[in-house]
This record gives structure tokens, sequence and C-alpha cells, in this order.
């Protein structure tokens, strides 16, 4: 495979292990900000590791070999959707946190999350379109609009079909 398929299998042995400190670690109450610390250190390998090996071929982090496809079906911008952090900490502390920490978390990690990914599209979509040719904008464009308007159709058939109703 890749050199970072073969980091990714050592982090993840690696991972298990800090899964299995975190657990412990629950009931005990003991260095938790050291445990903290290292787990967040954990992570960062992989995010600097992942960098470096996006620099090869950056087309495999969006769809990696060693994810499962129920992995890939997941991800968002070459990680997990950043929506799943918010509902992991409903399930896991959800009912530990006070009404001003969901306030901060809902104002300041919510709408920076919304901000941040709305700027990420955008971005994304304009850098595309500078490398092409007015045709192919044209191409593009169309083709975006038509995967959009397929894709609410196609959703609001199935939901209909499935006696779901709209969430709004």
């Amino acid at each position: 495979m890749t050199i970072f398929a073969d980091f990714f299998e050592r982090w993840e042995e690696q991972h298990r292990r800090y899964l299995d400190k975190l657990q412990a670690n629950q009931n005990q109450n003991q260095n938790e900000n050291e445990l903290v610390q290292q787990v967040l250190c954990h992570y960062q390998e992989y995010y600097d590791e992942k960098a470096k090996a996006a620099e090869t071929d950056v087309f495999l982090m969006f769809s990696p070999p060693w994810f499962s496809s129920y992995e890939r079906t997941l991800l968002w911008a070459t990680g997990f959707k950043p929506s799943l952090t918010f509902q992991l900490l409903k399930e896991s502390v959800g009912g530990d946190l006070n009404e001003e920490q969901w306030e901060r978390i809902a104002v300041v990690a919510l709408v920076g999350v919304m901000r941040n990914a709305d700027d990420l599209r955008q971005q994304t979509g304009l850098r595309v379109l500078e490398v092409l040719s007015p045709g192919q904008k044209v191409k593009f464009l169309a083709g975006t609009s038509h995967f959009w308007l397929q894709s609410r159709r196609l959703g609001m058939e199935r939901d209909r079909h499935l006696n779901l109703p709209l969430s709004f």
C-alpha cells in the first residue's frame, strides 16, 4: 500500500491502548490532564503524518484504502464530519454538561464549524473555477447544479416512500 498506511496501522494499535487507558481512567480520575495531553499529541501525530502523505498523493486521502467502506461513508474532506464531534459529545458527556457549557459549545463551536465548512466549500469551488476555461466552468456548474438537484429529488422521493417527515 503506502507508507502512510503502514503508519496508520501502528497508530491505530497505539490508539487502542489509549482507549483502554481512557476507559480505565473514567472511574479513577488520576492524571487526567496528562492522559488528555498524551491523546491529543497522538492525534496531532496522525494529522502531521497525514499532511506529509498528502504532499505525495492528496487524492489518496479523500478515499483512503486503509479505511473500510463504512468508514469512507463517514468522511468529509479527508476526515470525519465535524458534526460527529457534537453527536459524540452528546452521547458521551451530555448529561454532565451544564447549561453554560452547552451554550458555549453551541455558539462558539457549532457556528464556527458551520462558517468554516461553508467557507471551505466556497473556496474549493472558486479555486476549481480559476483553473477552468469559460466553457469548462459552464459544464462544471451545470454538473454541480444537476448533482445537487438530483440528490435533493432522490432524497425527497426516498423520504416520501419511507413516510419520513421533513425535519424543519
